[in-house]
């Protein structure tokens, strides 16, 4: 019945507890329990008491079906290739997967380029690319992904106090980019914007990172928030305005 649940929210965008009870046949206390545990989950949300279900941040983490690999690919690689081309940084889109990120990048150029992260995976909280969708999440989430408010100390720089964490996602929010500094690995810097959804989910990122100093000057840090502030609204909008699934990516992070 949970399942069952799951894909009528996908599917149709959003149900009330009277609508699942009609459609899998049980009683009203019945369906509700079955909501609940979804949202527990992490798999829908209540949009406000008493309102509908509708789809929660860990329904984006469910692996793209194979039918619709190629069109993400279609709708990512130009997007991530013509950023790159312009910033001349490493070039990643970076998703979720319960407290770290998976990247899927293309390698920047010039003298010291930052090689492709090509499926690494790497702590949400340390990287820009994390801090950015993060910073989206309800507290509900934030405890799910964190029920022991622990933050691995990635590098000297990263946030581990969770106090200090929730300020720095509250400035994320606020202006709507992240930036890592030294705090995933200890000479590489970054800068992150979200792909939102319609109803203010992140469901993925978009980032830029570089080789220190680089990226390491609030002046070279703005002068990147704009063109990836542009690319992921271009890719939030042609993934939305086609129909296309969350870009969730494959363990080999290829797009």
């Amino acid at each position: 019945m949970t399942l069952r649940a799951v894909q009528l929210v996908a599917q149709r965008g959003g149900v009330a507890v009277t609508e699942l009870a009609s459609e899998l046949q049980v009683a009203r206390s019945t369906a509700h329990r079955v909501l609940a545990n979804c949202v527990a989950t992490g798999y829908v949300r209540q949009e406000h008491s008493g309102g509908r279900y509708v789809a929660g941040p860990a329904l984006y983490e469910v692996p793209l079906r194979m039918s619709s690999a190629v069109a993400i690919h279609d709708v990512v690689a130009p997007i991530l290739t013509e950023l790159r081309t312009e910033l001349d940084l490493t070039t990643s889109i970076g998703v979720l997967e319960g407290r770290s990120v998976r990247f899927a990048s293309f390698e920047g150029h010039g003298a010291q380029p930052l090689g492709s992260r090509l499926g690494q995976v790497r702590p949400a909280h340390s990287v820009a690319g994390g801090k950015a969708m993060l910073a989206f999440c309800s507290s509900d989430e934030l405890a799910r992904r964190y029920p022991g408010r622990d933050l691995t100390p990635v590098t000297e720089r990263t946030i581990t106090e969770w106090d200090e964490f929730l300020h720095e996602l509250r400035m994320v929010r606020t202006r709507g980019w992240a930036t890592s500094v030294g705090e995933s690995e200890p000479v590489v810097n970054s800068v992150g914007v979200p792909i939102m959804t319609a109803s203010g989910d992140s469901v993925a990122a978009i980032s830029v990172a570089a080789y220190a100093p680089r990226l390491g000057t609030d002046s070279e840090v703005l002068q990147v928030v704009r063109p990836l502030v542009g690319a992921a609204s271009r890719l939030q909008w042609l993934l939305y305005s086609s129909r296309l699934p969350a870009p969730q990516l494959p363990h080999d992070g290829s797009v």
